[in-house]
């Protein structure tokens, strides 16, 4: 039996689409999928959120960081927007605005504390 896509939108089957390919360890071209949801809607935090990581894992950090920025001014309270935001900072030396982007993710959400950063400059 066919599955039927008619009530995903082109966003949702370029993420469905993207998520399978991540599995599949085909960074590159999942990066291409969310770039392209993006696109189409600029605002899907899930997107964002995805492509963001993928640049990180790419070392495109500066690219990173535009979208963890975005990412932090649409929900301010999300601890780890923040965290990932400063570990694209971190990557970049930029270690002062790293050093508050990790604070406040730990004043946000103190379980983080519990992951390793990228590098081992972050001051509590």
């Amino acid at each position: 039996m066919q599955k039927s896509f008619d009530n995903y939108s082109a966003e949702d089957l370029l993420l469905i689409g993207a998520n399978i390919i991540i599995k599949n360890n085909d960074i590159k071209l999942a990066l291409s999928y969310f770039e392209e949801a993006l696109k189409k809607s600029p605002d899907n935090q899930t997107a964002m959120h995805n492509c963001a990581d993928l640049y990180n894992s790419l070392e495109r950090y500066n690219d990173a960081e535009k979208l963890f920025s975005k990412l932090c001014k649409l929900d301010e309270k999300n601890g780890l927007n923040w965290y990932n935001l400063g570990i694209s900072l971190i990557s970049q030396n930029k270690i002062e605005e790293a050093n508050n982007c990790i604070k406040k993710a730990y004043e946000l959400n103190p379980e983080l504390m519990n992951l390793s950063c990228g590098k081992s400059t972050i001051n509590n």
